[in-house]
């Protein structure tokens, strides 16, 4: 480099001129012969970083919050979990709804439209398909129970979403509990078997991780909406008023608010349970007597097979399964009129109807612990087991029918309660 006063020929790294003496104020850095260049991004960086910024620019001017955001990924998670998995139509099914439901998060959808409860429709109805076919006939004993049970359970919540979404429920809490109550369940499931090492295989775990990130985005999106956003949501005591009128009428001689005279008719979640033991319940006992003469018409062949070829007198256990699937028919048989005859007395305000409803649990009860012994096994564990179950599930029931305003005000009187078994003494709901 030069002098920028005299001109005269400088190191590189001089700091003043050797003939006039001047500061050199531009000197050149010691660099060992490389120049630093400028770092351009590769193509593929560049890509990402457009992507990103174009990204945070559609969020910004979109308006979605925060949970809405976590729904939308979530929701492309299943659709890229689905995907990758197995090529079966069972996969891309649930991409299907998990990319219809990545397009109602980014519409803003609410989860109580009609729109909102396609997908939850595909999705559980490829379930309830999938059971029936590949495992229901396969099933036998307590499984099959448990089998059923969830059956039932799932296609319940589905009945219940459709009734919110179409606005045809009064009484809308009870239904949205059950459809958090099967989401929550059937997401419980998929940890269980994620968790539990019950996949034998890495695909296998990734489609359970798409089943469950698809059932998650519905679960946040009930909850927002009814737990945190909403002015009436479901912890709110909206009925204060009310039942300090309740508490203030007579059975007798107080005509009903307006709000209660919707109550004389039958509805909310009475017309549920109706629907449940009147359609739904012998479905699914039919369901369950048509899978298990299935695997015992199954058992006989294997056994006639064995008999006819020599191997062993097979007579014996081929009696058995006949007498076996005779049971169980008839029992099934029995439990479809009790439930029928159930859901009639409520419907026609007889007052013995909660009689009848502990009645069967006594007798339910009892049949499950001859099961529990018959099945061998751990028997004291599976009665105390069973015992527990049965007692929470009446607990749940009873308490429904016994404190429940609109079963008092849809039977008329008190004398379901004096009829009942258990509730001879409890406080009727429209006393003083």
């Amino acid at each position: 480099m030069f002098c920028e006063k005299c001109g005269n020929r400088l190191d590189n790294d001089a700091m003043f001129c050797d003939a006039c003496g001047a500061k050199v104020e531009n000197r050149m850095e010691p660099n060992n012969g490389s120049i630093q260049q400028p770092k351009v991004p590769s193509p593929a960086m560049d890509s990402i970083n457009n992507m990103y910024n174009g990204a945070k620019t559609y969020i910004n001017n979109s308006g979605l919050d925060g949970w809405q955001i976590t729904c939308c990924i979530l929701s492309a998670f299943s659709v890229i979990f689905s995907l990758i998995t197995y090529n079966w139509i069972y996969n891309w099914i649930t991409a299907l709804c998990a990319g219809f439901m990545l397009f109602l998060c980014i519409k803003k959808e609410e989860y109580n439209t009609v729109l909102s409860v396609l997908p939850f429709t595909v999705y559980f109805g490829k379930e309830l398909i999938f059971w029936l076919i590949r495992k229901a006939p396969y099933l036998a004993g307590f499984n099959m129970f448990l089998g059923v049970l969830f059956f039932m359970l799932d296609a319940v919540a589905l009945i219940c979403y459709w009734l919110l979404a179409t606005d045809k429920l009064s009484q809308k809490k009870p239904a949205i509990w059950v459809v958090l109550g099967t989401l929550g369940l059937n997401i419980i499931g998929i940890l269980y078997n994620l968790l539990g090492g019950r996949l034998y295989h890495f695909k296998n775990y990734i489609y359970y991780l798409s089943m469950g990130t698809f059932l998650t985005v519905y679960l946040l999106m009930i909850i927002k909406k009814e737990f945190l956003t909403s002015k009436d949501n479901i912890f709110a005591n909206n009925y204060s008023t009310e039942n300090a009128r309740i508490n203030n009428a007579t059975q007798y001689n107080t005509p009903l608010s307006p709000a209660l005279q919707e109550y004389s008719r039958l509805g909310g979640f009475l017309k549920f349970i109706v629907i449940m033991y009147k359609y739904i319940g012998p479905i699914g006992l039919a369901i369950t007597v048509i899978s298990s003469s299935i695997t015992y018409i199954k058992t006989i062949r294997v056994l006639s097979s064995f008999s006819g070829y020599g191997y062993y007198d097979a007579s014996g256990d081929i009696a058995k399964s006949v007498l076996l699937m005779i049971v169980a028919i008839a029992t099934s048989v029995f439990g479809i009129i009790i439930c029928i005859k159930f859901a009639k007395k409520i419907e026609n305000r007889e007052s013995d109807f909660l009689h009848l409803f502990q009645l069967l649990y006594i007798i339910a009860t009892a049949l499950l612990m001859v099961s529990a012994v018959i099945s061998g096994g751990n028997i004291i564990a599976n009665m105390i087991s069973y015992l527990i179950l049965q007692v929470i599930v009446f607990l749940i029931w009873n308490t429904y029918f016994t404190k429940s305003v609109r079963v008092a005000v849809f039977m008329g009187s008190d004398e379901y309660l004096r009829k009942s078994i258990f509730n001879k003494n409890t406080r009727y709901p429209l006393s003083k």
